[in-house]
Order: C-alpha cells, then sequence, then structure tokens
C-alpha cells in the first residue's frame, strides 16, 4: 500500500509537538485520492505532517450501503496496520468503519461525515449537499444517530457522479452555488458539502451562508483533541 507525504511543515515554536495525521481514502479511485491530496495540503496546519493514501482493495466509488461495508473492512486493516500515526482521517461522508476504528486504534480517529455534520449543526440549521441519492435513508439515519436530525433542514444531491466530481470539482462551482442560494432561501444558516470529492471546494463558493467543508473540520477536531 503506497503513502505519500505531501506536507512536511513544522510550526515556528520548536516546543509544539508534531503531529503525523493520515487522510485514507475508503475507495480505490485514483482522482479521489489525488484530490484529498490536494486538499489537504490546503487544510494541513503548520504543525503535521500528512500521509494520503487509499484502502488497497474495494469500490472505486462508495454508492451503497454495501459499498460501505465493504470499505469499513478495508479501513480497519489500515487501522490495524499503523502504529507511528496521532490521527487518521476516514475521508468518506458515509464513515464506513469509524466506530471500529476509534476502539481498535492507538491514536484519535474522526470521519469526514461525522465532523462535517457536527460543525454543520453547531452553527445552525443546515442543508446537505453531496451525492448519490441511493444513500439518503442511511445518511438521515446518520444525522439522526448524531442528534441532528432538528436542525437538518434538507438533503439535495449534485446531479453528477462521484469520479466526474472529484477529477473537476470547480467545473460544478455554479451548481454548488445554485444549491447554496436555494439553502438560504429555505432558511438554513450553513451548506454543508458532503462527501469526499467536495473537498477544498468551500473556500471557493460563492454563498449568502457559509459553506461546511466536513475534511476542514476533521483537521480542526485532530488538532485540537
Amino acid at each position: 500500500m503506497e503513502c505519500h507525504k505531501d506536507c512536511d511543515a513544522v510550526t515556528d515554536l520548536p516546543s509544539t509537538p508534531l503531529k503525523r495525521i493520515m487522510v485514507l481514502n475508503p475507495n480505490t479511485s485514483p482522482r479521489v485520492t489525488a484530490l484529498l491530496r490536494r486538499a489537504a495540503l490546503n487544510v494541513a496546519h503548520p504543525d503535521c505532517t500528512v500521509v494520503v493514501q487509499s484502502v488497497a482493495a474495494g469500490p472505486a466509488a462508495l454508492r451503497t450501503a454495501s459499498d460501505l461495508e465493504n470499505a469499513e473492512r478495508e479501513v480497519l486493516a489500515v487501522v490495524r496496520s499503523q502504529n507511528e500515526l496521532d490521527g487518521l482521517v476516514i475521508a468518506a461522508f458515509g464513515d464506513p468503519g469509524l466506530e471500529k476504528a476509534q476502539g481498535a486504534a492507538r491514536f484519535s480517529v474522526v470521519g469526514l461525515g461525522m465532523s462535517g455534520i457536527m460543525a454543520a449543526a453547531a452553527r445552525g440549521r443546515f442543508v446537505i449537499l453531496t451525492l448519490g441519492p441511493q444513500m439518503d435513508t442511511p445518511l438521515r439515519a446518520r444525522v439522526a444517530q448524531l442528534g441532528c436530525a432538528d436542525r437538518l433542514i434538507g438533503i439535495r444531491y449534485l446531479q453528477a457522479d462521484i469520479p466526474d466530481v472529484a477529477d473537476k470539482p470547480e467545473r460544478f462551482l455554479p451548481e454548488i452555488e445554485a444549491e447554496a442560494q436555494a439553502a438560504a432561501a429555505a432558511g438554513a444558516q450553513v451548506l454543508l458539502l458532503g462527501g469526499a470529492p467536495f473537498a477544498g471546494l468551500c473556500d471557493l463558493v460563492r454563498a449568502p451562508i457559509p459553506v461546511v467543508d466536513g475534511l476542514r473540520e476533521a483537521f480542526d477536531q485532530l488538532v485540537a483533541g
């Protein structure tokens, strides 16, 4: 399994411990992994070394509950093989294997999905914009499990496939901005971009309400912890 070191920057304060964080893509798409690598460079804190990699086997996109189950096994295999990390981000909106990984790991593990949902709910009523309507039922159940259902206004699905968005995410900015306008008109105070293909886009979206990126929130959670 190949690891890619994307950032090796140390804070100016030598007393601050270096944190080694892995961003784990739970699917096998090279395009998604490459996007996560670029986004991780932008959100990495100066006291972090960041490693980005994908799981060894499984689907190239997580579109169904069955895909999440398959990804969970691969995620746990990676987690159990690591001994020198300070933290790991499971970089998929469905957070495959998150709870089991947290129980098995010797380091902090967070999920892109959970981090994004909790951060959005903390800011107010929110709309999720994501991919794959097949995941609507488990996604709503996940929001309820996290105690955030009362703040969720709705879930919207971008009319695009996961690899297409991962390949050229900026191409979808007009659609994302239109969804942000619609979310604000519906009374939302936050738009949550749900999923790895959206990583790094929150700063590019022109919107009347804040736009939350789960990857950024996951990094903030790990460093703060």
